[in-house]
């Protein structure tokens, strides 16, 4: 059961083994979407589709026929979109598991992954779970700490994620008896929830407020390589989105000059309260839209 590109890597790894049965797949219905509204399917459903496997698209759960799934062993639940109820979660044999990217009870929720560049998390985990009616809260059945580094973006980050997740998967699957044996209450201490990010936290106008050079690389790098962050400057009018950055601290910043910008040795850089933004990689509002060097944003904004 999934929905996002990250569930695809684990249907894919499933497939690849060859050993086991998916006796159906469920995914979030298509909806439409884009600037031409046209109807966008999930990962999952493009997959399923491709191989040619038996998939579902139900809106809800809470009225599914369970004897529809026959005979199964496991449940394995990635990046989904739907709660289980009580009764889908305890039909299979070894009842549900989930695949979390996040330090539980840190980050439950929608999007762990972003949230926790977007704080500037130091560390993340690899966490297989078995499921319960809550939010994220089962029982944890393998975990792996994983290294945040200072650049690493939304991708980099999953890509890390995923080598762990993807070898503590087949693990639990083939010692299931044992890991449940052995399974870990989750703590409710340091509880966060990863909401999802909004249309408003896409974006950072400098005229309605500051913000360090610090918060605003994490933003960047929760935002990359998908979207970006959409910028407005106090002194200039065209808005871009930032990609990539470096940053440069400083204790000697002028509060009227934060949110503007200025050039020096063709680099571009942002005052913020507490030194300067440096972008790396750029994308243009207006005309093509396309991600452009900072050389050729730079002559742009001087032509």
């Amino acid at each position: 059961m999934g929905s996002q590109e990250f569930s695809a890597e684990f249907l894919k790894l499933l497939l690849e083994k060859q050993k086991y049965e998916i006796t159906k797949v469920f995914t979030r219905e298509a909806k439409l979407g884009g600037r031409n509204k046209k109807l966008i399917k999930t990962p999952i459903q493009i997959l399923c589709e491709e191989r040619g496997i038996l998939f579902e698209t139900p809106k809800t759960l809470k009225n599914y026929d369970l004897n529809a799934l026959s005979q199964i062993d496991l449940i394995i639940v990635v990046g989904y979109g739907l709660l289980l109820p009580k009764a889908f979660i305890e039909y299979p044999k070894y009842k549900c598991i989930n695949v979390h990217p996040s330090l539980l009870p840190r980050w439950r929720g929608a999007a762990p992954i972003e949230r926790t560049l977007w704080n500037g998390d130091k560390e993340t985990a690899s966490i297989i779970m078995l499921m319960d009616e809550g939010l994220d809260t089962g029982d944890i059945l393998s975990f792996e700490k994983i290294q945040i580094d200072e650049d690493d973006d939304s991708q980099d980050l999953t890509n890390k994620i995923l080598i762990k997740a993807k070898k503590q998967l087949i693990d639990v699957i083939e010692n299931i008896e044992i890991a449940l044996q052995n399974k870990k209450t989750q703590s409710e201490s340091g509880l966060l929830y990863a909401d999802k990010l909004s249309n408003e936290d896409k974006k950072f106008d400098f005229n309605d407020g500051v913000i360090t050079a610090t918060n605003l690389k994490n933003r960047i790098r929760a935002l990359s390589p998908r979207y970006g962050l959409r910028i407005k400057l106090k002194n200039l009018n065209e808005e871009f989105k930032i990609f990539q950055c470096e940053i440069i601290l400083s204790e000697n910043i002028d509060a009227n000059d934060v949110g503007g910008y200025f050039i020096k040795d063709k680099k571009f850089y942002i005052v913020c309260s507490d030194g300067y933004l440096i972008p790396q990689m750029i994308q243009k509002i207006e005309g093509s839209g396309k991600k452009i060097t900072m050389a050729e944003f730079i002559n742009s904004i001087n032509s």
